[in-house]
């Protein structure tokens, strides 16, 4: 039993780090509402949430039976042949959800676990059949068919539910308050919150006590027999308290439902899917402690681990609670995964976390032909009516302690939360283990759709990031019955030296991956640090801290072009397929400095006026700049990695003169930028002439070598691509500094 009782403490760690790694995945969608629409301080929302939680793990008794039995068969399955069926679900998912922590991907924890057992159950069911009978049809008796269909098939219509209720639901409140709500809170305020109210209610605190263990039956069917009653006499004793509370207190009582709708949906979070993060490790305990009491532990099959009797300690729950209370708090990939769901859903533009793909082009195209066949076959009068109500000039965004504002208003963080806290608890009554992150995405984008958060200039990056994220939920299943059932596999034939090399393995790949997401984190930081005109106030010198940004722009894309020079002539594809995937990572700065050129248009400073005459051309010349060093890298890469002829040397020779006198081009222009004072001293003109005419005495020198030797053909074509590259960004830097140094004249006179 020794090796069985390491497993078992095994899984006990792993259920710990599951907790961690699964909240900041999971949990952080009952706060996305709240954060989203600043309706308090951020840290009254984690409190208030926290709270939900440790009430909620009360109602998770009856959920936990999923790992234990919901998935797999357990009277076919021995003691030993059990724990490694739970081990290798736990490996698994702790790999797993700490690959999508790690890249900011909502996912879902509740898919994860169940495609993780039934992953692990499979590989044990194989494994015993291969050394039995050989009869794979047997599998049926092993895996509990009828209940994972029926759990996939909840998730599936949940989500269809969510998306629908979600879309008509804002659709009518937004019809009702319009963007401009708070004059139309004095009237219908009181209703719409004691109705948001009572729906978050009703699922959460009565369907969800059917799974308490300190309630009665008796309690129960009073309840039921008398819940129309019950709801009436709610709605009007709400109605008239929120309706004295806004009248005579001016408060805002769609602040407190979405507090409410928080912590609701936290305490619905924490009943449904806490038997995600701990439920197989208590199996584990359970299997341990009923093996342990047999007369031989070894040869006994599990088919009492099924027992419904088996309740878990309310020690284990109460600490479970308290470790998710306090990754919400502290878990910095929460804040990332916040960040992905919030920003796909923001009523602003703004900087665009994921770029366009082909699918999403197509969508969008798609509803733009249907909005359009809709708009002429409905009234006129009509559509002057929808389009005030839906008037998104009228959208004010509240301002958070931090200057941060809001991405959406408190209409829709309300709407969102009722749907979400509702379908989920509804799931929790019918011990359905629906997926907390699906829900409430989907929830969320299905709500900014009427919102019209997704306009035509953001539609296509914002429907690119749904598709991935959506995309990644399918892969999650997908990858979690690979993932567990190689593990298994692996497991049931190494035996105990197995088990630590799996330790081993993920030990190595939990600090891997907290490793690269501090890195993806601090560039990320560096990014959004750029867009900073919408989030302060700006100051005398906010033209400068621009033409800064210019400036560092220029000076990333000039050493990425030389890098990416430098390593093609040394033939190093590892490192010119790293600069590829930088390159295009610059390029994206690129909307960032447009949005803040843009946001300049609206400050009242006669010193800015040059600089917009200019700003178009400036964002053009930036772009061509971006994409020709784009397409440089990209060519260097591929030409390297096809393994073709690498450069001769006197091809090499005269590249290396070319990055010298690149990079001190470089530096000169970007040190005009960044002294402003200076440019009247700057000889940059002459510089980049003569930076050209030696591209244009390479360009002769390279043909009269083809006219001797025109082979190899791709070689010599890359180095002719090349000159002509180097050449037109020359171009392209000269137009850029030129109108750059016209606002330099404006801004030195005026100052």
């Amino acid at each position: 039993m020794e090796i069985q009782f390491i497993i078992l403490i095994f899984l006990i760690l792993l259920g710990l780090i599951d907790l961690s790694i699964g909240v900041a995945n999971d949990a952080v969608n009952f706060t996305n509402s709240a954060i989203g629409s600043r309706v308090a301080k951020f840290r009254t929302i984690m409190i208030v949430a926290g709270l939900g939680v440790l009430l909620g793990v009360l109602y998770s008794g009856g959920m936990m039976e999923i790992a234990r039995k919901g998935v797999f068969n357990p009277a076919y399955f021995k003691f030993e042949e059990v724990m490694v069926i739970l081990l290798s679900a736990m490996v698994a998912d702790v790999i797993l959800l700490d690959f999508y922590n790690t890249y900011g991907l909502p996912t879902s924890t509740t898919v994860s676990i169940i495609s993780d057992l039934l992953g692990a159950a499979l590989g044990v069911a194989v494994y015993k059949i291969v050394q039995t009978t050989g009869n794979f049809a047997e599998l049926g008796n092993y895996i509990n068919v009828a209940k994972v269909t029926s759990i996939f098939i909840s998730i599936i219509v949940s989500i269809i539910f969510a998306f629908v209720f979600g879309f008509l639901v804002q659709y009518i409140a937004r019809i009702i308050f319009s963007f401009n709500y708070k004059p139309k809170m004095k009237y219908f305020g009181a209703m719409f919150g004691s109705i948001a109210f009572i729906f978050m209610s009703y699922f959460v605190l009565i369907k969800g006590l059917k799974n308490a263990p300190f309630v009665t039956k008796d309690t129960i069917t009073f309840i039921n027999n008398n819940i129309l009653y019950l709801m009436g006499i709610s709605f009007v004793f709400l109605t008239v308290i929120f309706q004295l509370i806004i009248s005579l207190f001016k408060y805002d009582i769609l602040k407190f439902v979405v507090l409410f709708g928080t912590f609701a949906l936290a305490m619905s979070f924490a009943a449904n899917d806490l038997v995600n993060f701990v439920g197989v490790p208590l199996a584990g305990l359970d299997a341990y402690n009923i093996a342990h009491a047999a007369d031989n532990p070894f040869g006994i099959l599990m088919g009492e681990l099924g027992n419904s009797t088996l309740k878990p300690h309310f020690l284990f729950l109460l600490l479970a609670g308290a470790i998710m209370f306090a990754t919400l708090f502290f878990s910095k990939k929460a804040r990332t995964v916040t960040k992905t769901e919030i920003s796909l859903g923001r009523q602003s533009e703004g900087y665009e976390r994921f770029q366009s793909n082909a699918l999403a082009r197509g969508l969008v195209s798609i509803s733009i032909i249907i909005i359009d066949f809709l708009k002429r076959i409905t009234p006129e009068s009509i559509q002057i009516f929808i389009r005030k109500q839906f008037d998104t000039n009228d959208f004010n965004s509240e301002v958070d302690e931090n200057g941060e504002r809001s991405s959406f208003d408190i209409v829709r963080a309300t709407v969102i939360l009722a749907i979400s806290s509702a379908l989920i608890s509804l799931g929790t009554a019918f011990k359905l283990p629906l997926s907390t992150t699906y829900i409430t995405f989907i929830a969320a984008m299905s709500a900014a759709l009427p919102d019209k958060a997704w306009g035509r200039e953001s539609a296509v990056y914002r429907v690119s990031g749904v598709i991935t994220v959506v995309g990644g939920w399918f892969m999650t299943a997908l990858f979690a019955v690979i993932i567990a059932f190689l593990i298994a596999l692996f497991l049931i034939n190494t035996g105990s030296v197995g088990v630590f090399i799996s330790m081993g393995v993920l030990i190595a790949l939990f600090w891997r991956s907290n490793v690269l997401h501090k890195s993806r984190a601090k560039k990320s930081e560096e990014m959004e640090k750029v867009y900073v005109f919408n989030s302060k106030e700006m100051n005398s010198n906010y033209y400068q801290e621009l033409l800064s940004q210019i400036a560092n722009y220029l000076h990333k894309n000039m050493n990425t072009m030389s890098q990416s020079l430098d390593r093609l002539i040394h033939n190093d594809v590892l490192k010119l397929r790293k600069i590829r995937y930088e390159s295009r990572d610059t390029s994206k700065e690129l909307s960032v400095l447009s949005i803040n050129m843009v946001n300049l248009l609206n400050v009242p400073d006669e010193r800015m006026d040059e600089f917009m005459n200019y700003s178009t051309k400036i964002m053009s010349n930036l772009q061509n700049l971006a994409d020709r060093i784009q397409l440089l890298t990209e060519q260097n890469y591929y030409y390297v990695a096809n393994s073709h002829t690498q450069m001769s040397d006197e091809q090499v020779v005269e590249i290396e003169t070319i990055i010298t006198e690149l990079n001190k081009l470089s530096d000169n222009i970007i040190d005009v930028i960044n002294n402003v004072a200076q440019y009247e001293e700057a000889e940059i003109d002459e510089k980049i002439g003569n930076f050209k005419k030696l591209v244009e005495q390479y360009n002769k020198i390279q043909l009269e070598r083809v006219k001797v030797s025109p082979k190899p053909i791709k070689r010599n074509l890359l180095y002719f691509t090349i000159l002509s590259d180097v050449d037109l960004i020359a171009d392209n830097t000269k137009s850029l500094y030129k109108s750059l140094r016209k606002v330099f004249k404006k801004i030195t006179k005026e100052k």
